[in-house]
């Protein structure tokens, strides 16, 4: 009788095991890339943005004060009380927000 010599499994993943393996290592890494190099672009322009909105905040609350100081200052100048002046520049700013914020409060909508 003839032995047949049994086939016993390699070790070695065979030709198809191995090409799926690369392909997903390839697909993983592909998109791990893409992912990364997208993040960062969107955290740079998230930081940009609010470095600007920072700047542009203070420049404007630093104007708003100017503006305010210079307006009590013309008032007392012109011959109105100083604590008269800055009691009108002050109710005269207040006012200003108050309507402000009435103007662009937006209710949600929920149905």
């Amino acid at each position: 009788m003839d032995k047949r010599s049994e086939r016993t499994s390699s070790p070695d993943p065979s030709l198809v095991e191995e090409l799926m393996s690369r392909t997903r290592r390839f697909l993983a890494d592909m998109v791990a890339d893409y992912l990364k190099h997208s993040l960062d672009d969107v955290l740079q322009w998230i930081l940009g943005r609010a470095v600007r909105y920072a700047f542009s905040t203070s420049l404007f609350i630093m104007a708003a004060g100017f503006l305010l100081l210079g307006g009590a200052e013309g008032l007392i100048v012109s011959g109105m009380p100083a604590y008269l002046a800055h009691l009108t520049v002050g109710a005269t700013s207040l006012l200003a927000g108050l309507v402000a914020l009435k103007c662009y409060y937006r209710p949600s909508r929920r149905e």
